[in-house]
This record gives C-alpha cells, structure tokens and sequence, in this order.
C-alpha cells in the first residue's frame, strides 16, 4: 500500500537526520572538550603524575607498616626524612589557560 511505503521513506529520513544531528552535536562537543583539556595539558599530567606518586608511596608505605619493615629497600634518603621538590615553572603551570 501506498501509505505503508511513505511511512517508510519518512520514518527512514527522519532516523538518518536525526542520527546526524546527534552525530554532529557530539563531534562538537567532543572538540571543545579537547580544545579545554589542550589548554590545562600540563596541569592535568602534573595532576596525573602527583597522583601516581601519591600512589606509589603509600602503597609502599602500607607494604612496609603492614609487613614491618620485612620488605624494605634502601633508598637514599635526607636524615630527617625530607623530599626536595624543585620545577620549572613554565614546565608545571599552563599559562594560557583560563580558570575555571
């Protein structure tokens, strides 16, 4: 029947544009998401390695606590137990980039 057929033809264009549509509007967003994460890339790896260290250390802490002191490895160390933290600034901070 002829009405059977319209409803096909409409319902498969109106699927297609609305699946582009959808399509489009995430392309977009996804870029401004991107275009955001490029101007704090080196606040967000910094974050990313912080954490990671953070991590590690209690990690290795806790191995250490909970096992006492079995699993220990010599490492050097400050006497009182200090780490020294140095940067450069334009390495660590993105200046361009707006806070939010």
């Amino acid at each position: 029947s002829a009405i059977h057929h319209w409803l096909r033809l409409e319902f498969l264009v109106l699927t297609l544009l609305v699946t582009v549509v959808a399509m489009n509007v995430y392309i977009g967003l996804l870029g401004e998401l991107y275009s955001k994460a490029v101007q704090k890339k080196n606040r967000l790896y910094n974050h990313y390695l912080a954490s990671t260290s953070y991590r590690f250390i209690s990690r290795s802490i806790g191995i250490r606590v909970c096992s006492c002191g079995f699993f220990r490895h010599e490492t050097e160390t400050r006497p009182d137990g200090l780490l020294w933290f140095a940067y450069e600034k334009e390495d660590l901070v993105d200046l361009s980039a707006d806070d939010d």
